[in-house]
């Protein structure tokens, strides 16, 4: 995976990288500004690396405007929800 990530200055992600195993649990753990949101956002496309890439299956990830095939790859449940108010 390798990932870098940069907002202007700011080094979001350095090389970052993260396998997930079919059948296993994983956790995303780590100070606040550690870059798992940016992760997080790069593992489900909605932001794209400046560097690195992301592999489902070994194969690229689609292109970041294909939503559905995006969709049938992954998905992310977030701790607090934005779609139900309450």
């Amino acid at each position: 995976m390798g990932v870098t990530k940069r907002y202007g200055e700011t080094v979001a992600l350095d090389r970052a990288g993260i396998q997930v195993m079919p059948g296993r649990t994983h956790a995303l753990v780590g100070r606040n500004g550690a870059g798992k949101s940016t992760l997080v956002s790069i593992l489900t496309g909605l932001t794209s690396p400046d560097e690195g890439e992301v592999r489902f299956g070994g194969e690229p990830a689609p292109r970041p405007a294909d939503r559905d095939a995006w969709r049938r790859r992954v998905a992310c449940v977030y701790q607090k929800s934005t779609i139900i108010p309450s």
